[in-house]
């Protein structure tokens, strides 16, 4: 419906999310995305310090989960092989090395 919509108004640009918590709703609205579309999913996830408000701790790791899931079920449907390799933005390699520099991040 949201789709729709955007196309008939000629809606189109960019997407952010502040406060992705799991990604429930961000996932869904970041596959409607159009070709040059970017969509960009903020959180704080273990970084709590910065949630001022305490609304919630959201969790990258289900965050990332969810979003794959989404991309894998989406990708299913359309027997997309290429969708179902690229996954938040990283392809499987790119995905592994940002993976291990966000984990010696957290170490330091």
């Amino acid at each position: 419906a949201i789709d729709d919509l955007q196309a008939e108004l000629g809606v189109s640009g960019a997407l952010a999310e502040v406060g992705v918590y799991h990604g429930k709703s961000f996932a869904p609205l970041a596959l409607l995305r159009r070709p040059g579309e970017t969509c960009v999913a903020v959180d704080c996830f273990d970084a709590q310090e910065h949630n001022v408000d305490e609304s919630g701790v959201g969790s990258r790791d289900a965050f990332l989960r969810n979003l794959e899931a989404a991309v894998r079920e989406c990708a299913d449907d359309k027997g997309n092989e290429e969708e179902r390799e690229t996954v938040g933005g990283y392809d499987d390699d790119e995905k592994e090395e940002y993976e291990e520099e966000y984990e010696e991040e957290e170490e330091e």
